[in-house]
């Protein structure tokens, strides 16, 4: 059986023109995704969700049913699929509503936006666009040999970390800021 793919609700702006960039975006670490939890994330100026299929693979989404709105954090994680609290449709990992509450037949039109996603470096990684552009960098020694950390701000710091890393002392301080 073919399955019939909707076509996606909302396009991506292009660049430069009120959109953001296409590239990978951090958007949890992977340790903060458990098999079988739908995470609700702001991302860009929006929301998604991200859940783990059943192999374990993270998938990222539109976070909003098309049927009412529904948040689908809110949701729970039924196979690949990722089913909304209020009326129990079902998206698969294409986005498309497979699944209804009441057995009805979908409407073709339900779908959600899917974006590109992977786990790597402990991160797990949502691409703004509907095809990834480009690969994440590769390092030079393979994934298994790699370890990774992740370190928490804490709750203390309302501040996003590059805000840090752009304001250590340096020369350029030292000599401006007095």
């Amino acid at each position: 059986m073919k399955q019939i793919i909707a076509p996606r609700s909302t396009p991506i702006p292009p660049e430069g023109d009120g959109g953001f960039s296409q590239t990978w975006y951090p958007v949890s670490l992977a340790a903060d995704l458990a098999p079988g939890q739908v995470m609700g994330l702001e991302f860009l100026d929006g929301k998604i969700v991200v859940f783990r299929k059943e192999g374990g693979a993270p998938q990222a989404m539109s976070a909003y049913c098309p049927h009412v709105g529904a948040d689908l954090s809110v949701g729970k994680v039924v196979g690949n699929n990722v089913q909304c609290a209020f009326h129990h449709w079902e998206y698969d990992g294409d986005g498309v509503c497979v699944k209804t509450g009441i057995g009805d037949p979908p409407p073709k039109s339900a779908c959600l936006f899917v974006f590109p996603t992977l786990e790597r470096f402990g991160i797990i990684w949502v691409f703004n666009g509907e095809e990834p552009l480009f690969d994440l960098p590769q390092l030079p020694f393979p994934d298994a040999e790699l370890r990774t950390a992740s370190y928490r701000m804490g709750e203390r710091l309302q501040c996003d970390p590059w805000v840090f890393a752009a304001n250590t002392p340096d020369m350029q301080h030292l000599k401006v800021v007095r």
